[in-house]
């Protein structure tokens, strides 16, 4: 194992060839070492990449890692990851980041990213999104995703869904859907929607829609739709 702490370490470590058959780890950097080689990021550790050179890296503990191109970027722990262009990132346990541009990202664990510009997402156990511009989100078990703009939203498996500003949103299987500001929403298989004005919501199966105001609802198959406007003491006593 190399351990590199600054830029000349880690030129001399590659001009030498001793990265061969070694691990290289950044740890304790002050500044970002640009790397053209794989690499793992350790304890407080910085690194980034070039669009020129896509690379593997593993992030963790504090380790921050700002990527570019299509390298493929692995955080851990608590470690920090931008990336655009086209990157493909793998977030686990409490890993956090920012994604632009084409990236493909994997979220577990309680990791957290916010996505933008055409970005894909998938999403799993209890971790959280934060998507904009074209993104696409899959959310799973008990992740929650955010969506604005022209961003869509996909939910299954008790997942939680919010969106607004033109969010398109489709659900199924217990999924709970916050919707507002001219999204549109469909769901089915039990899942529960709260639906503000302006929003446009189709239900089936099962379904429970409450609202204020008056989006266009429509739904079927056993569904429920409650205006919460219309809610008073008086309704919920007799209820």
């Amino acid at each position: 194992m190399i351990v590199v702490s600054s830029q000349a370490v880690y030129d001399q470590a590659i001009k030498s060839k001793r990265h061969f058959g070694n691990e290289v780890v950044i740890e304790n950097s002050s500044d970002f070492i640009t790397v053209h080689t794989d690499v793992t990021v350790g304890k407080n550790g910085r690194c980034k990449t070039t669009e020129a050179h896509p690379v593997f890296i593993k992030a963790k503990e504090n380790g921050i890692v700002a990527a570019d191109g299509k390298s493929t970027v692995q955080g851990f722990n608590n470690a920090n990851i931008i990336a655009k262009g086209n990157c493909t990132v793998s977030l686990y346990d409490s890993a956090f980041g920012n994604c632009y541009d084409h990236c493909h990202i994997s979220l577990k664990g309680t990791s957290k990213i916010s996505a933008d510009g055409n970005c894909t997402v998938m999403a799993f156990d209890e971790s959280s999104v934060s998507a904009s511009g074209s993104s696409k989100v899959y959310s799973n078990e008990n992740a929650t995703a955010r969506g604005t703009d022209k961003t869509r939203l996909t939910g299954r498996g008790e997942s939680t869904l919010i969106g607004k500003k033109n969010c398109t949103i489709m659900a199924s299987e217990n999924c709970i859907v916050y919707a507002s500001e001219n999204c549109k929403v469909q769901a089915a298989d039990n899942c529960l929607v709260v639906a503000k004005p302006y929003s446009k919501i189709g239900a089936q199966d099962n379904c429970l829609v409450l609202s204020n105001g008056n989006p266009d609802i429509s739904i079927s198959g056993q569904c429920e739709h409650v205006n919460l406007d219309n809610v008073n003491d008086k309704n919920i006593m007799g209820t």
